[in-house]
This record gives C-alpha cells, structure tokens and sequence, in this order.
C-alpha cells in the first residue's frame, strides 16, 4: 500500500515514450490485480448471491478489465487518484454483479442450486442447499443501496471512505495519504458513517 515505487510509476504513465507508458501501466495492474483480490475477498462476503456466482478472481477479472479501460482514458495525477481508481473499479463491478443477481428476472431468483463457484471451478456445497430466496434477495439489494450511496459521497467523504472501506488503510496510513494527522481522519471518519448512515435510512448491512 505503501510501495514507494508507485509514485514513479504513475509519473512514467505520463511519459511520451509508449513503450514506458505499457510497461508502467503493465506493472501498475499486477500492484492493482493483487490489492483487488484481497479488497473483493473481502467485498464479496457481503453479496451471498454474487458470492454464489461469481468467486474472488471472477470479480477481480472484472474490475482489472474496468481498471485498464480507465488507464487508457486518462493519466492518473499521483498515488492518490490510483488508489482512488482501484477502489472505483471494484465497488463497481460488484454493484453491476449485485444487480444482475437480485432483479426479478434474474438467473439467481428462479435457480435452486447447491453448486457454488471455487476458483474458478462449480462444485457441490456439501453443508446445505444455498436458496436463490428472499432473504438473500433482500441481502443483496441492501449491500447494492449501500456501495450506491458511498458512491454518492462527497468528493473528500468518498475519497476517505475508498482509501478506509475499500482499500483497508488504518488511520495512519489513511492520514499519511491524505496529508493529515490521525486525529482529522478519526473524526473526519466519524462524521462520514452519520452521513452514510442517514442516507441508508438510519441503518447499514453488516
């Protein structure tokens, strides 16, 4: 998270030599795909359904896709944008994944499996059949409502909470990020789960 090379791979992707710029943003994606497979491993225990589908390297596939369409878009400013970036990228891509599972049409509501996905491979849970029911249903839509609403944020709430949710920094590296001491980033952090919290309607999915 800290890797002192990242700064100058983000300033060679604005080099004007293509083969500098490949070659940073070939080595910014192998940074990126490894922090995504733990921050989805982790994303993912809150969508059962999408869980059900769609195991850790399927979303990290996904996200690294999104990631990559976006470098090719722009040029990140500094260490900040990308970490910003990365975050981006996963949220929405479990989101898009959330809502295909949960609509009334969807594969996952009129399926009854006990066949869950395992690295990459389906196999048989052995525990209990898994119900494509309307609990996991109503689980799904509130962890959709809430990626939804942290995406709604304000600019500096939304950054804070990419680097603190999505990204796992503790509040000192959170403040080293930011510029800040740790004391801001604990009230700046409290003050944005009261917003999130309010615009959930007064309760969040754990």
């Amino acid at each position: 998270m800290d890797d002192p090379g990242l700064d100058a791979l983000v300033a060679q992707l604005a080099s004007r030599d293509p083969l500098e710029r490949r070659a940073a943003r070939d080595a910014l994606l192998s940074f990126a795909t490894e922090h995504m497979r733990t921050v989805a491993h982790r994303m993912a225990r809150g969508f059962p359904g999408v869980r059900r589908w769609e195991d850790t390297d399927d979303v990290v596939q996904g996200a690294a896709l999104r990631l990559t369409r976006a470098l090719e878009d722009m040029v990140p400013v500094d260490t900040r944008h990308v970490l910003g970036l990365i975050a981006l990228q996963v949220r929405r891509e479990l989101v898009d994944l959330a809502r295909r599972y949960r609509g009334a049409e969807s594969f996952a509501r009129h399926h009854r499996t006990n066949a869950i996905r395992v690295s990459g491979e389906t196999r048989l849970h052995s525990d209990a059949v898994i119900d494509g029911d309307a609990t996991d249903h109503v689980r799904i839509g509130e962890w959709t409502r809430f990626h939804e609403a942290a995406g709604s944020l304000e600019d500096d709430e939304r950054e804070l909470f990419n680097l603190v949710w999505y990204l796992g920094l503790d509040q000192e590296q959170t403040a080293r990020a930011l510029g800040c001491s740790v004391r801001t980033v604990a009230r700046r952090w409290d003050i944005l789960k009261r917003h999130l919290v309010q615009r959930l309607g007064g309760s969040a999915p754990s």
